[in-house]
Formats: structure tokens, sequence, C-alpha cells
């Protein structure tokens, strides 16, 4: 009878059923077998996940809970890295969070830097202790599983050599996900979208300030460092429509939080908006655009009324 099979028979192979006639095989999907292995699947998944948020919640409570409502009566300046960083001159009293390279830019001392995305910041994340003061609070986020590499990661050594709190991101390798921002900053991953300064605004709007100033959010093709944007994009430009799900969640979740775009390029329409006097020089166009509408940042001023 085993000769006979090896001729005429049908069995399993893996996840699929082999009919053999006269050595001719036709290859069928088992869809039993087909079940179970989507049934294992969900089970790693699941379980993977259930390690996550335990790891999430632990980093966080740690990390963020002593934060919340920390700016309350404040205002924040959210210091990212596009071209208009380069016309702003800080402002006296208040708080400084800046993005990445913001930390070299020397007119302004940071309060909280935020870095994640390896990728990104390998060529200058070692000079951060030579620019930040040893008050400034660092955290370097994890972001990885959207891209099977652990070159997205931040070195743990390089975290403890600065002193560095740990937060995670959002990006999950899962099928169906989609980001969320998020209120309880110390039970879930931040929302990143790809870009550090959405779990940075989460952090700020978890404060609770008066007010928040975005400077140099461009959404533009550079830095205002000249430096590439890196991963082959040709500007950010994608980011707009997330910028305005972040003011559309600020308006449902903090709406006594005021958010002010400052010499706005790709956010114009969607915050309330500033200009600096260095900007409007260079662009004389916007002023006869908005004409007596036009508000300046009084940069010299204690703006924590």
């Amino acid at each position: 009878m085993a000769k006979f099979d090896k001729i005429i028979g049908i069995y399993n192979e893996n996840y699929y059923k082999i009919i053999n006639i006269f050595g001719f095989k036709i290859k069928l999907k088992n869809s039993n077998q087909q079940l179970y292995k989507k049934m294992d699947k969900l089970h790693n998944d699941l379980n993977r996940n259930m390690q996550k948020n335990i790891s999430v919640y632990v980093q966080h409570d740690k990390a963020f809970s002593g934060y919340k409502n920390a700016m309350y009566g404040k205002d924040v300046f959210l210091i990212a890295t596009g071209p208009t960083l380069n016309y702003f001159n800080p402002v006296d009293g208040a708080v400084y969070v800046g993005c990445n390279a913001a930390f070299k830019y020397e007119k302004v001392k940071l309060d909280y830097l935020f870095m994640q995305d390896y990728e990104a910041v390998k060529d200058y994340i070692d000079e951060v202790p030579n620019f930040v003061t040893p008050e400034c609070k660092l955290f370097y986020g994890y972001t990885c599983e959207y891209k099977k590499s652990r070159s997205k990661v931040i070195p743990e050594s390089t975290a403890i050599k600065h002193g560095a709190m740990r937060y995670y991101t959002d990006w999950a390798d899962i099928k169906g996900f989609r980001p969320e921002f998020v209120c309880d900053i110390t039970t879930q991953p931040l929302c990143c979208y790809g870009t550090v300064a959405f779990p940075s605004m989460q952090f700020n709007l978890w404060t609770n300030p008066k007010r928040i100033y975005l400077v140099g959010c461009d959404c533009s093709s550079s830095h205002y460092d000249k430096s590439k944007l890196g991963d082959n994009l040709d500007d950010l430009t994608h980011l707009i429509k997330k910028w305005i799900k972040l003011k559309n969640f600020a308006d449902a979740y903090y709406p006594d939080t005021e958010i002010i775009s400052v010499n706005p390029v790709g956010l114009r329409g969607i915050f309330k908006e500033v200009w600096t006097e260095s900007y409007l020089a260079e662009h004389p166009e916007i002023r006869d655009e908005l004409g007596d509408k036009i508000e300046i940042l009084q940069t010299k001023e204690v703006m924590n009324v």
C-alpha cells in the first residue's frame, strides 16, 4: 500500500495538501493548516503586544508622570529644525523643548530635548552633552517596529551615557495598525507619524501650558543648518495633514492651551500665526498680504501672564 501511495496518494506537507497522481503533484492550500497558522500568529502577536504594553506602562510612568500640569500658565516653545528657526530669538521666561538637532541652535538653551530614529541623529547625537546644560532633560525614543532594522534605535549605551530617559513610539508592525494621538502619555506609546515633533507635542500638551509656540515646524524641504532630510525624502509636506490631526486632537482634549505657529510655512492657515521682524524683512510679501492684521512675536518680553 505504501508503494501505491507513491503513485496515487494524498498527504499533508507544511500548510498544503498534496495530491499525487502517477507522479503528477497538485498542491492545494490546507484550510485547517492555514487556520492554525493564522491562530499561531495571532497568539504570538497578542503575547508580544501584552509584553510591550507592560513595558510602555512601566517606562512611561517613570518618564512622564511627574510632568503632568508642570507647565501650567507658562509659554512653551517647541523648537524644531526647519529653516525658519534661523529667524527666531528666544523669549524671556519661556520653556524650550527641542527636537533632534535643535540643541545646536546656539541662541536657545533647551530645557528638554527629544530625539529618536538613530539613522537620523547618529551623526550628531554624541555632541549633545557639549551643547545642553546639565539641567536639560533628555528623552530618547524607541522607534523601530515599523522598519525591520535595529539601525533605527538609539543605542541604550548612548542613552545611559547621556542620562536620557527612554520612551516608546507607536509605530507597530501589526496588520491594520493606525497611529493615534494619546492623552495619557504615562500609559500609552506616543503617536509618531515618523517625526519626533509629535511625541514632543504630546509631552508639551501633557504639561498643560498656557500657550505652545511652534518654531521651525516648516514642513518644507530642508533644515535650519542646511542638512538633508534623509530617508530619501524630498520634503515634509506629507506631515501637514498630521498637524491638522494634532490641532483637532488638542482642540478636543486641551482646549485651554493655545497653539501658535511662528513664521509658518507649510502650516499656514492651521494655527494662530505670529511673525518675527527678521523673517518679514526677507519676506515683505507677507506684510503686504496681511497688512494691519499681522502679529509680531515680541521676543524680549516675559509672556507668562
